[in-house]
């Protein structure tokens, strides 16, 4: 009578074959690539940080900012920062900007009642780039004088 079992060779046993299969089991590998994770967390940290610490792009305050003059003895003036404030600024080619639109410098008187209806202080700050012209500055001072405002500020550094 038939199992249906089919007689297999029995393996080939030595002794060698056995110790080749124990040293390939112990051998060790050489780890000889470094893990780049922590350099890519690291400098995606750095990134993060700096891009955050960036001024805005649409914030009207850092455009057409001018080399303002050096000075000693400044006197923070905090105010001058709020969203309401008058804040004009004559660059070195006697360009005046109020915010961040580009004015003529007849248009300054109805600019600042305008903003004086608005509800901002009834102080001027003047942004004057170092090395503005009197004359271009001057200009802008009779325009502010005629609106019958007496506090001016210069901004410098």
């Amino acid at each position: 009578m038939e199992t249906g079992l089919i007689p297999q060779n029995p393996p080939s046993w030595s002794p060698s074959g056995i110790a080749k299969e124990r040293v390939a089991k112990r051998r060790s590998e050489f780890l000889c690539s470094m893990d780049p994770s922590a350099f890519v967390s690291i400098m995606l940290a750095f990134i993060v940080l700096f891009i955050e610490v960036q001024p805005g792009f649409h914030d009207w305050r850092y455009h057409r900012h001018p080399d303002l003059i050096l000075v000693n003895h400044a006197v923070p003036m905090p105010s001058a920062l709020r969203e309401d404030a008058l804040l004009f600024t004559v660059t070195r080619d006697g360009t005046v900007f109020f915010e961040n639109q580009m004015i003529v410098s007849d248009d300054l008187p109805g600019m600042i009642q305008a903003g004086l209806q608005r509800g901002s202080e009834r102080k001027v700050y003047l942004r004057v780039a170092g090395r503005t012209r009197y004359s271009d500055v001057s200009i802008v001072l009779e325009e502010i004088k005629r609106t019958g405002l007496q506090e001016v500020c210069f901004l410098s550094q």
